[in-house]
């Protein structure tokens, strides 16, 4: 699956691979960067709803008489739909001299459906809530609206801003559906990109011509739902400057906390700042904590984290409920905020990986319906996207640090980071020819800026096998070793002088 986004906010264009297990984010600041991951995790996050992965399931239980259900607060009808186009079947079908009949519009109308219902508002709600409003998407430079192209074997459609709403515009399917006459039942087929339903004439089919669309309707709704459950199970966000956030919106609950119970004495209306959607579950996840996942993999390089970065252990304080750091050889644990910037950066990291990320599977009660076979989907991966990790860090940590986070790719973990770090892309340089990571599994994207925004240029930093090309560090290198040998030919002048 691959993600287009367009147009959003200082970004002209961006394009994300979901196959990939390392996806570095690099560019000077004011660029985008945290703009497009966090669209990117705002999208995903709802393509991986459960409200959304159980429609397939819901219709297949519900599809001979149409469906007209609710999952999850969600109410959507597409019975309407189908009865209509029954009744167009059989009239047409009536005439002797027709035999085949194409229903692609047909299908694109009950998909376009489906989405506007399933994954439209909520997906509208998060950008709201994490940008103030739609209309604060669009390119600052050249006012195209923002959009976004999800890109999937079998169909693809754009999700567009509109007057302050998201609409659903051209969805196009890879292949073309067609309906056949049969004198029996027949399931579909497909060949060279023409998917055919069989219509069986006799006068007893009924129940199977009511369910014509069932086939159609599954496999690219489903479609939408493997390519999403293939790659990923549970998705995660770390910002910028994580310590002092989490410190902050700690502290900020506790007022909040305080003023709830003090609520019939005051007299003025209080407004509460904004908080981008990935921010607040940042916190959520962070202050819902109870006991550790006990998750070996993930355990194990927490604990190196601890030992070759931190010297100490991070925990979580249950009398405090606050994250906590305890130096090795002490006997004391200290308040994120008394401790070095770089354990308090470092720590929630830590966290993560001991106390909330899960390798929990989805259950989809669907999959034997599944036009793909089961077991050759690939394990899912979680997600995490983490911005800026080298920041505040002395060099020679976040060396170790990148080294660390390649670990984690082969622990059934995708990452996704910005980076303005040199050690760290040297660092993986040395990974990729020491083949600790393929570099089919990587992708560094540099945002550069250009009259209608920044753009990803795929020559610029491409990976290979023998490394990655430095397009972003060298040139300011460059530019420091001019300015050093231009002083010295200064200095020399003025001794000759």
């Amino acid at each position: 699956m691959k993600i287009q986004i367009k147009n959003l906010g200082p970004i002209a264009e961006f394009e994300f691979d979901l196959t990939k297990d390392l996806s570095i984010i690099f560019g000077k600041n004011n660029i985008g960067k945290s703009y497009a991951i966090i669209c990117l995790y705002i999208l995903i996050k709802n393509l991986t709803k459960k409200s959304f992965l159980r429609v397939p399931y819901e219709y297949i239980t519900l599809y001979n008489g149409g469906f007209i259900n609710e999952i999850d607060g969600v109410l959507f009808s597409i019975s309407d739909n189908i009865s209509t186009f029954n009744k167009s079947l059989a009239k047409k079908f009536s005439s002797p001299k027709l035999d085949e009949i194409e229903i692609t519009n047909d299908i694109r109308n009950i998909i376009n459906n489906l989405i506007e219902s399933i994954i439209l508002p909520d997906l509208q709600k998060s950008f709201s809530n994490s940008f103030d409003s739609i209309n604060n998407l669009s390119n600052k430079f050249s006012g195209k609206k923002f959009s976004i192209i999800l890109n999937f074997d079998n169909l693809k459609f754009t999700i567009s801003a509109k007057d302050d709403n998201l609409e659903l515009e051209n969805l196009i399917f890879k292949d073309k559906y067609f309906v056949k006459k049969a004198k029996t039942n027949r399931g579909p087929t497909i060949k060279d990109n023409k998917f055919i339903l069989y219509y069986n004439t006799k006068p007893s089919a009924g129940r199977g011509r009511k369910a014509i669309l069932y086939h159609p309707i599954n496999r690219l709704f489903s479609n939408i739902q493997t390519e999403i459950s293939q790659n990923i199970n549970n998705i995660y966000f770390l910002p910028a400057s994580r310590s002092g956030l989490y410190e902050a919106l700690s502290t900020f609950s506790a007022v909040i906390a305080e003023l709830s119970k003090s609520r019939n004495f005051l007299t003025k209306r209080i407004e509460l700042p904004n908080i981008s959607e990935p921010v607040s579950d940042y916190f959520l996840y962070l202050s819902n904590i109870s006991r550790p996942q006990n998750i070996k993999k993930y355990t194990q390089i927490a604990t190196e984290i601890e030992n070759q970065i931190l010297e100490g252990e991070v925990s979580f304080n249950k009398e405090s409920r606050k994250i906590v750091y305890t130096p090795k050889d002490v006997n004391t644990q200290l308040d994120l905020s008394f401790t070095s910037s770089m354990v308090s950066e470092i720590a929630p990291i830590v966290a993560f990986l001991k106390y909330i990320i899960s390798d929990r599977e989805h259950f989809y009660p669907h999959d034997e319906y599944f036009y793909e076979d089961p077991r050759s989907r690939s394990k899912a991966s979680n997600l995490i996207f983490i911005e800026e990790p080298e920041a505040h860090l002395h060099p020679e940590i976040q060396v170790k640090l990148m080294e660390l986070f390649v670990k984690l790719t082969k622990c059934n973990i995708k990452l996704v980071m910005t980076s303005h770090s040199n050690y760290m892309f040297n660092k993986l340089n040395n990974l990729i020819l020491d083949k600790k990571i393929d570099s089919k599994n990587i992708i560094c994207n540099l945002l550069k800026f250009g009259k209608s925004g920044s753009k990803v240029d795929p020559k610029l930093m491409k990976v290979e096998d023998d490394g990655i090309l430095d397009e972003n560090f060298v040139m300011t290198s460059e530019k420091l070793f001019e300015e050093r040998q231009n002083i010295s030919k200064n200095k020399e002048k003025d001794v000759i002088n």
